[in-house]
């Protein structure tokens, strides 16, 4: 009984071992089919798996769309300028499975010209221990990007209470138009880990769909993009570094901080929470350089050195848009105002050779009507009609003589236009000067405290 017993057991030990057999790394050639699985498909044999590279860096085969069934891989990588436009997955989103060891990566480096797609949903990691993903695009061709259209998560394991950190990198641009989820849900033997989601390097990343991980969102270099759906599941988000660019029309319920210096919070939409721009953080409605309207429900404070930027769009010889946050409730003191025309404009155009104003709720909405502008952004001088009474009154920007080839000045009473007088014979092509507290450049104002 012993005997048999040793045999059974021998037995199924032999036939896991020989199921679980080792890939290697290779390179993707194609030449028999569109099957991941076809060993003369790569450079060398078995197929990559798990603890493997998988590289794509040639023409390919007849077909480029490879049907990867479900495959477990350490590191796919889109590598030369001969690179294909691959599809790993099928011809349809959600098709396979690509599953990342811990640590594991998908990348497309800077010599790549064509898109890459992965339409397989994406499993992230093999084990219950916290590990770290990335995702990144290095290509430095306009226009190229990654997408990763199937979904983005991990699977339900026992005891799976550790974060899987997914990191979007890079130089170049990607998207995510599948769903990302991992909101530590589930208990016991069926559970998924927690999913939070950074954004480093200086590329874009967007995201399109309602995504449901729980953990927390880090903007820490580049741009991330919320354009469609939302991550109102996420715990927050922090803004370290780069550019949040929250743009869905579904509001965002969670609050957004800033950890650093150097941060961005731009969009249009609703943001629901009060928002509190720190020292050297910026807060601008629309994009950056791109006019846009932003609700903030629950108000803003800006904190002294924090920089409100007022994006102007030039559309005509005497039309314009422009930003306009309208908040429940503003805040601060010591905030400086930086006006920034839409890439394209400068202020040698035509409209600057008239006197231009906007009142206060331009700006604001006309929830703020008390609010006291003069003393958030910096001090009377800085935007001296912004007064703490019912009508706010207007700022505006003032043509000098000489035609449109000078820099618009700033009505800010008679030192002011003294000190007006000695930048307007600086020319738009000159470098950023500084007088006073103000700096010009060709698309920029930038009132610096007093």
């Amino acid at each position: 009984c012993r005997l048999g017993s040793s045999i059974l057991s021998l037995s199924a030990l032999t036939l896991i071992g020989s199921h679980t057999a080792r890939g290697v790394d290779a390179t993707w050639n194609g030449t028999t089919n569109a099957a991941w699985a076809t060993t003369t498909n790569w450079s060398a044999s078995p197929v990559p798996g798990s603890g493997n590279t998988a590289t794509f860096n040639n023409a390919g085969g007849v077909v480029d769309t490879i049907t990867t069934g479900s495959i477990t891989i350490n590191t796919i990588l889109f590598n030369t300028a001969n690179a294909a436009a691959y599809i790993l997955g099928g011809a349809t989103a959600g098709t396979g499975q690509i599953t990342l060891n811990d640590a594991g990566a998908l990348t497309v480096n800077s010599t790549v010209v064509t898109n890459q797609l992965i339409n397989a949903n994406v499993v992230l990691g093999t084990s219950t221990a916290s590990s770290a993903f990335t995702f990144t695009n290095n290509s430095t061709t306009t226009g190229q990007l990654l997408n990763i259209a199937g979904n983005v998560g991990n699977s339900a394991q026992a005891n799976a209470t550790r974060t899987k950190t997914l990191t979007l990198a890079g130089s170049g641009n990607g998207l995510i138009s599948g769903v990302i989820s991992g909101n530590g849900s589930g208990n016991g033997s069926n559970e998924t880990a927690t999913v939070a989601l950074t954004k480093s390097g200086a590329g874009t990343w967007t995201l399109s769909q309602v995504n449901i991980y729980a953990g927390t969102t880090t903007v820490s270099g580049g741009k991330l993009t919320i354009a469609s759906g939302d991550i109102n599941g996420t715990s927050g988000v922090s803004i370290g570094g780069g550019e949040f660019n929250y743009n869905s029309s579904t509001a965002l319920s969670k609050t957004v901080t800033f950890s650093g210096t150097v941060g961005t919070l731009s969009g249009n939409g609703t943001i629901t929470p009060a928002i509190t721009v720190s020292s050297g953080n910026i807060y601008t409605s629309g994009g950056v350089g791109a006019a846009g309207t932003r609700t903030l429900s629950g108000g803003a404070t800006f904190n002294s050195g924090s920089i409100f930027q007022w994006d102007l769009d030039v559309t005509g010889a005497n039309t314009e848009t422009h930003d306009q946050v309208v908040a429940n409730s503003l805040a601060g003191s010591g905030a400086e105002f930086k006006v920034v025309l839409a890439s394209g404009d400068t202020f040698a155009l035509p409209f600057w050779d008239s006197t231009r104003n906007w009142t206060a709720t331009d700006l604001f909405g006309v929830n703020n009507a008390n609010s006291n502008l003069a003393t958030i952004f910096s001090s009377s001088n800085t935007l001296t009609n912004f007064t703490a009474n019912s009508s706010e009154g207007t700022f505006s920007f003032t043509s000098v003589s000489g035609g449109h080839e000078q820099q618009p000045q700033v009505d800010r009473g008679p030192r002011a236009h003294e000190r007006a007088g000695r930048n307007s014979s600086r020319c738009r092509s000159s470098p950023p000067q500084a007088d006073g507290g103000i700096i010009f450049t060709d698309r920029e104002i930038y009132f610096a405290g007093f």
